[in-house]
């Protein structure tokens, strides 16, 4: 599920329940949409559920924001901003939030790995690195198993990614001309 419609007093306003049910038919074109009707929970009860369940967006629509053409958009990342729409124009805001949302996704992931990847010094900096969990460590590599063998028994770490970058200089195993970077980290 993409986004969540949750109507704010809709028990009151009939209105906002029939607009909320044509938002979904609208929205539903595009997105995975789910709206959420259910009378026995208070609208921050389920804006909560839903943002603890991982929906990405949350359209609000009450009374005010009915008379007033808008509806608003929430994103789960956004740490509580909230953005007032047009409701003619509320696909598109949904569209462009979700696509900022998976920027911001992709920006952050990029980030961590990046602050916790770094090339080993030497082969007893990549052991003590592994063995202390400092993320992922590059490790230049002839391609030789029994020095994988090696390096995962001393290190108790394993190999996680060879993504093919060039390499210079010799295997920090065995001395021999490297072939690859070889990441490795130890599992938790």
């Amino acid at each position: 599920m993409q986004v969540v419609v949750v109507p704010v007093r809709a028990e009151r306003e009939p209105a906002v329940l029939e607009r909320a049910r044509r938002l979904l038919v609208e929205l539903g074109g595009r997105f995975r949409v789910k709206l959420d009707d259910r009378e026995e929970y208070t609208p921050g009860w389920k804006f909560n559920e839903w943002e603890m369940r991982g929906v990405p967006v949350r359209v609000e629509l009450g009374p005010r924001d009915l008379q007033e053409g808008r509806a608003v958009v929430v994103a789960r990342d956004a740490e509580g901003q909230r953005r007032s729409v047009p409701l003619e124009s509320l696909a598109d805001a949904v569209a462009s939030e979700l696509e900022a949302i998976q920027a911001r996704m992709l920006d952050r992931a990029r980030a961590f790995l990046e602050a916790h990847t770094a090339p080993a010094r030497d082969y007893a900096d990549a052991v003590e690195r592994i063995r202390q969990r400092q993320g992922f460590v590059g490790v230049r590599w002839c391609g030789d198993q029994s020095c994988e063998d090696r390096l995962r028994e001393d290190s108790g770490g394993s190999p996680r990614v060879i993504p093919g970058e060039p390499v210079e200089g010799p295997c920090l195993v065995c001395g021999r001309a490297a072939r690859a970077i070889v990441y490795f980290a130890r599992a938790y």
